[in-house]
């Protein structure tokens, strides 16, 4: 995985298309500082929301049929609500692991405070978004691999039959 994930060093250098789509992804998440009442500031960080926009793309790739291409190229064959529901994904489980982290329940004489109370509603949107995000990879993937092979330019990976045959239909 290291060698499929570039540093975050580098957050400030790293391509325009990167940066539009991170903030096309804040811009989805809502996360703008003056939006954010109690924490003044937004709650994702530029190095997190890379981070979580190279997993997504890994994940597109990584899911069957395998490919290997790279975020210009998911957004012109049309994978843009699906990265932007990927980033939203990996953001989400983020911030349920850092509520994990934090939850405290507290008890004083009889009177009860939980704080960091998030987690319910976090897990609860970031199962449902994660249930639409898989959903929508695959269909698009299935889609694309079927209109690849109706290509008749397309050499394409064939079937077991046409190395047996020699060929796939008569």
């Amino acid at each position: 995985m290291e060698a499929q994930l570039p540093n975050l060093s580098g957050v400030v250098d790293i391509d325009p298309m990167w940066r539009s789509t991170m903030a096309a992804a804040r811009a989805y998440l809502r996360d703008y500082a003056k939006l954010n009442i109690l924490l003044e500031e937004e709650e994702t960080d530029d190095k997190t929301l890379l981070l979580c926009l190279q997993m997504t793309v890994v994940d597109v790739n990584s899911t069957p049929p395998p490919t290997s291409w790279s975020l210009r190229g998911m957004l012109d064959r049309g994978y843009v609500t699906i990265v932007l529901f990927g980033v939203m994904v990996h953001v989400l489980e983020s911030l349920s692991l850092l509520e994990t982290r934090n939850h405290l329940n507290w008890n004083e004489g009889g009177q009860q405070l939980a704080l960091q109370d998030r987690l319910p509603a976090l897990s609860e949107r970031s199962r449902y978004f994660r249930d639409v995000y898989q959903s929508k990879l695959e269909k698009k993937k299935i889609s694309d691999s079927i209109t690849e092979a109706l290509d008749p330019e397309n050499v394409g990976v064939h079937s077991e039959y046409y190395a047996i045959n020699g060929w796939i239909w008569p």
